[in-house]
Order: structure tokens, then sequence, then C-alpha cells
């Protein structure tokens, strides 16, 4: 974007730290290859303009805003590799999501052999955050450029560093912001985990 026109404080943010304006100018060419492969259809226009809405609403660090670019080249690599565009009301994998619901924790049962917490297994606490109907849900499954739809969702598993900062949260309605990723150990619970970026 132009510069001379920024009036987001992200956007001063972007202009003013050479390293953010730098990566702003090196997604251009995946954007621009994505763009192709989806013919620049509408669907791709509203995927750019809800990614930046995003970033433009949860980030206020230059932290945010690199790990925000990382995940946009992403995600923009996966659209052009495959030309598809998942609908915008979907919790995509490996994108920017804001998810609302309600937190609360849950008990799992853990190792050795996450069955059963009567019979041994270690019992886990974790947080989920519920939606109020399951939301369509695709996974990358961990395969690169990969996308596929999975069974509608309606509980998440929530990754976060500080735990302590959000537990006035609890069993309060919220939305969550922050990127979903696909379960891939026993200390996951759910299909779709989400690290959260923010909590509201």
């Amino acid at each position: 974007f132009d510069c001379s026109k920024a009036t987001q404080k992200v956007e001063k943010m972007i202009c003013s730290d050479i390293q953010l304006s730098t990566m702003d100018s090196d997604i251009y060419s995946t954007y621009s290859y994505a763009r192709s492969a989806t013919g620049n259809s509408k669907a791709f226009k509203d995927n750019g303009l809800m990614a930046i809405k995003w970033r433009n609403q949860n980030c206020s660090t230059s932290k945010c805003i690199r790990r925000w670019y990382e995940v946009r080249e992403q995600e923009l690599l996966r659209i052009g590799a495959t030309g598809f565009v998942p609908p915008t009301n979907c919790v995509v994998s490996d994108s920017h999501v804001s998810v609302k619901g309600r937190i609360s924790r849950k008990v799992f049962p853990g190792p050795p052999n996450y069955t059963d917490i009567s019979e041994g297994d270690e019992p886990l606490t974790y947080w989920i955050l519920k939606t109020e109907k399951p939301l369509c849900a695709y996974s990358s499954g961990m395969v690169p450029n990969h996308l596929k739809r999975i069974t509608p969702q309606n509980e998440f598993q929530l990754v976060m560093s500080d735990y302590d900062k959000y537990r006035n949260k609890l069993g309060r309605l919220v939305t969550v912001n922050g990127v979903p990723y696909p379960s891939h150990t026993g200390y996951h619970q759910t299909p779709l985990l989400i690290t959260v970026t923010n909590i509201r």
C-alpha cells in the first residue's frame, strides 16, 4: 500500500519499520500467484479483506505483524497451489480466525494410554472454546499446501502462553482471535486447536 496514504495504526507501524515494510513488499509476488490461481475471484478478494481486517484489529506490536505476514504468506501459497479459497465463515487451519464462544476448563485422560483416568491415566486440564453451533471447518492435516473439509466443529482447544491473563474470561461469551492448527499428538483433544493471539 501507499505509505503516504497510511491511516491505520498498523499501516503506520509497517511504514516505519524496515523489516515489516520489506515483508509487505515481498508478499506481493505470493499474492499475485494466488490471485492468478483464483482468477481474482470474489472469494479471493473477500479473503484478502478479511485477512487485513484481522491484522488491523488484532495486531498492536511488531511481533504480531511479523507473525501475521508469515501466516498470510503460507495461506497465499496454499491458495496459489490449489486455487481454492475456503468460505469466510469457516474455521481454517493455518490462517487467521475470530471465533465466538464460551471458554471452560475440561479434564481429559493423558499418559500413558489417553483413554481413562479411572484406570490410571494422568488427568490433563485444557481450556476449550465451545461455540453455540458447529462451525464449518477445514484442516491442512499437517500437509503443506493441502486443505480438506472436516466435520463441523463446535469445540476448539486453546493454546496460549499466559493463561492467567485471561482467567477472568472463563465462562463468559468471548471472541478468540488466533491461528488454528490440526491435532497431531495425544495431548491435542480437538481436531483443530487455536493458538491464541488475544481474547476479547
